[in-house]
């Protein structure tokens, strides 16, 4: 999809996020799990503002209907969007290169380890087949 500006973008991210989340709740409801409200992180105030917003406005009444759902369920309680400066965004190694201590840090904060050889034979005692990974905890 081709869009007009990153607000636009990320806006319509949101929407598929929300969708997918919206979905995940249902299936923990049904587990018995209760959903509490979504929280999307957000780096684009233009995104946020659009997402929190009553009305169109003129610059993004290009934008199809079927993505404006999301202010429905930000008005109703249902998703919460939260600024986040992009410096603190845990998912921008998913979009751009990072040096190495950057890399460490958010691959961290999601929980990943590095996980050695000999972590692996212990692991399964299976020498032939043994490799270096990752491993999330």
């Amino acid at each position: 999809m081709v869009t007009l500006s990153s607000t636009e973008s990320e806006y319509i991210a949101m929407s598929s996020g929300v969708q997918e989340c919206i979905g995940l709740n249902s299936v923990l409801d049904d587990l018995g799990f209760a959903a509490e409200a979504i929280l999307v992180m957000e780096d684009n105030q233009g995104a946020q503002h659009l997402a929190e917003s009553k009305s169109v406005t003129q610059r993004f009444r290009h934008i199809s209907t079927k993505y404006h759902w999301v202010r429905e369920k930000v008005s109703s309680n249902e998703v919460r969007v939260q600024y986040c400066p992009t410096n603190e965004m845990v998912t921008d190694h998913f979009t751009k290169p990072l040096g190495r201590v950057k890399f460490e840090y958010f691959r961290d904060c999601l929980g990943v380890h590095r996980v050695g050889v000999l972590d692996i034979q212990q692991a399964d005692g299976d020498d032939e087949h043994a490799t270096i990974g990752m491993r999330v905890a």
